[in-house]
Formats: C-alpha cells, structure tokens, sequence
C-alpha cells in the first residue's frame, strides 16, 4: 500500500469524523423539561420544551423575583384552560387554571375546588362572595362585575392561591358568551393580597 494511498485514506476518515461530531450533537436525545419550584405539583401538564411556551413581554416584577426571561406555557381544550409561567431557572412562578361549569353545579364545583385547595394550603385567609357594582344611577338592575364567589390563601413563604366564581360575558375564553367559569391562580412570591366587598 502506498504512502499516499494511507494518507488520503486518512484524510477521509478524518473528515467523516469531523462531519459525524458537528451533526451528533442535533440528532442526539432531546433532554426533558425539568421543572422546580413548589407550584410543579400542581401542574396539569407539562410542555416538552419552552421553545412551545410564548417568551414574555415582563422583564421584571416589583418587588422583585426569581429571574427573566419569563414565558407562559398553556393548554387549551373545549371547556379549561391551563397555562404556567417559567423564570429563566425553569422555576415554576405561576400556575392558572380557568374551567367551564354548569349554572346549577357552579355552586357544587366552586366548594369541590374550594376543599381542595384547604386539604393542602389550610382554610382561606379571605372570603367573600357577590361583589357587585351597579352600571349607573339609572340602571335598572347591577351589573356583576367581580365575582359570585371569591377565596384566596396567603402562606409564609410567600405562596398565594386565589379561586373565584364568575359569570363572564367574554367570547375570549371558549368561543361563546355567556359562562360560568371557575379560575383558580397559584402564584410564587410576591402576593397580591386583594381584598372584596361583603
């Protein structure tokens, strides 16, 4: 075998190399997501990466926490929606979920979730229900503006949960007006503490 002959043929192998080592890294297993924070047990679904979740236009929160770029991760079906907020850490920073229920169940659902969120955050700090505020002086009926029904938990290390009741005239949520829907907000620091009327 010649010289020459070895050489080239070296020359090949070198380069198949070279080709093989830039290509392996994009062709390789695609690590998964993962996920910290306290608020990841709560999640009804989890993307198989940010590059599905919409970066946000926040760049930072007073006071301030965890660490941007934020993005919004969510799931929609016919009748719930489910979305997360993510910090650059992957550190789950809010958890949102807002269903659809029956006008004559939305009482039953509301105490269902309700007891949910006190078998593991302790009852509500905050309670109230009917906040509504008439649309003018001649308004011949008031108009619901909040809420029917309305809890929220504050905890020590700065964990906030809110579930309200309401009526929504908003196409935005499931296509049609006309709706009850049950939103319940989970959130990592800082709270919000908000208050409603008797």
């Amino acid at each position: 075998m010649s010289t020459r002959y070895v050489s080239a043929n070296a020359s090949v192998v070198a380069w198949v190399a070279l080709i093989g080592w830039s290509i392996a890294p994009a062709q390789g297993p695609v690590r998964p997501l993962k996920l910290r924070g306290p608020l990841v047990e709560w999640l009804e679904f989890q993307p198989a990466s940010l590059s599905e979740c919409l970066l946000d236009t926040v760049t930072s929160y007073s006071p301030p926490f965890w660490r941007a770029p934020y993005r919004w991760c969510s799931r929609l079906s016919d009748s719930r929606k489910d979305q997360m907020q993510v910090d650059a850490d992957s550190v789950v920073v809010q958890v949102d979920a807002l269903w659809q229920v029956l006008p004559d169940q939305s009482q039953e659902e509301f105490a269902r979730a309700e007891q949910t969120l006190a078998s593991r955050l302790g009852p509500p700090q905050q309670r109230c229900r009917s906040v509504v505020v008439t649309s003018g002086r001649a308004a011949p009926q008031p108009r619901r503006e909040c809420c029917e029904l309305w809890a929220a938990w504050f905890s020590a290390d700065t964990l906030q949960a809110t579930l309200a009741l309401s009526f929504t005239h908003d196409v935005m949520y499931f296509g049609h007006a006309g709706s009850w829907i049950i939103t319940r907000e989970l959130r990592l620091g800082p709270t919000f503490r908000g208050t409603c009327g008797p």
